[in-house]
């Protein structure tokens, strides 16, 4: 089992409104953590099936049929309520690309780093629940519109990065990856060096 820290609960996150973003390292402290991380080719041979990671769990503080999506999007967001079956209004600022968005259905929730991604990252002797822990760590969860979401795709920061709070997205990537021990590929680790210098 992994020894990390995880934010499962939501008095262990982000206060209301505030989105990981905004407690990223520094970019000279994600440096620092950058060059420590193991610098490996992507391991593409390893199979990947999304139902391994378990996004999203139920989030039994909320109401039923709540998941650790919606608690994010409640925390991540302004005014939000719950209602009737788990549904989430009101207003979100999506730190990606900076769209205001009014409606839930217009948000998503991305994992800074990938599951996919993670899935490459040398994790060949991760249990089930490592995964699933890793899926669901609110730590490294950000609600974001649903257009820049798509645009991403999962790719890590050698293929996309966000119009805006780069410096602080890069560092959490970082951060992430250095909190369950995850490799990088070489093109990924200039990237990050790239984004994290210039901040």
């Amino acid at each position: 089992m992994l020894a990390v820290g995880v934010c499962l609960v939501a008095s262990a996150c982000s206060s209301k409104g505030r989105t990981p973003l905004d407690d990223a390292p520094s970019p000279a402290a994600a440096l620092q953590q950058l060059d420590t991380l193991v610098v490996a080719p992507e391991d593409v041979e390893l199979r990947y099936y999304s139902s391994d990671w378990a996004q999203f769990k139920a989030a039994p503080d909320m109401k039923q049929g709540c998941s650790v999506r919606d608690r994010v999007l409640r925390r991540q967001g302004s005014g939000t309520k719950v209602k009737g079956s788990c549904r989430i209004t009101g207003k979100w600022t999506s730190p990606y690309d900076g769209q205001t968005v009014k409606v839930e259905s217009g948000m998503e929730v991305d994992h800074v780093v990938g599951t996919a991604e993670a899935n490459r990252s040398g994790v060949r002797t991760w249990s089930k629940a490592d995964k699933e822990r890793f899926g669901n760590d609110e730590r490294f969860l950000v609600a974001v519109s649903k257009g820049s979401y798509q645009q991403r795709n999962g790719q890590d920061p050698a293929h996309w990065l966000p119009r805006g709070h780069r410096c602080e997205y890069a560092a959490l990537y970082v951060q992430a990856k250095a909190a369950y021990r995850l490799t990088v590929d070489q093109a990924e680790k200039s990237a990050l060096a790239g984004v994290l210098r210039g901040c």
